[in-house]
C-alpha cells in the first residue's frame, strides 16, 4: 500500500511543480497565477515528492525503497509531461484524486 501511496504522491507532486511555471497555468488553466500562489504550488510539490520518498522507503525499506523511489517518480513525471501535453485540462483532476489515493492508501498502510 505505501508504494502505491508513494507514487501518487509523487503524481500530484510532480503536477504542483508543473503548475508552478506560467506556461503551464495559461495551458492548464488558461490564465497565470499570483506569484505567491506559484510559490505555494512549488512548495507544496516538494513537500508531496519528499513525502513519496519517505512512502518508499517505509513500504519497500531505505535501499529498495530508494530504487523505486526513481522509477516511480520518473513515472510519474512522464505522465505529468505528457498529461499537460494531450490533455491539460484532465491533469489537474487527476492529481487532485492521486493526492486523496495517496493519503487514503498511505492512513490503510500505516494501520496494517
Amino acid at each position: 500500500m505505501m508504494a502505491a501511496a508513494g507514487a501518487a504522491a509523487a503524481l500530484s507532486g510532480f503536477t504542483a511543480l508543473a503548475l508552478a511555471l506560467p506556461k503551464h497555468q495559461r495551458d492548464v488553466m488558461g490564465k497565470t497565477l499570483p506569484v505567491r500562489r506559484e510559490r505555494m504550488l512549488r512548495t507544496g510539490g516538494w513537500i508531496l515528492i519528499a513525502l513519496s520518498l519517505m512512502l518508499d522507503m517505509l513500504g519497500w525499506g531505505a535501499s529498495l525503497g530508494i530504487v523505486y523511489w526513481f522509477g516511480s517518480a520518473t513515472l510519474a513525471a512522464l505522465l505529468v509531461a505528457l498529461g499537460i501535453c494531450y490533455w491539460p485540462r484532465a491533469v489537474t483532476p487527476v492529481a487532485a484524486l492521486a493526492l486523496l489515493l495517496s493519503l487514503c492508501a498511505a492512513a490503510v498502510g500505516a494501520a496494517v
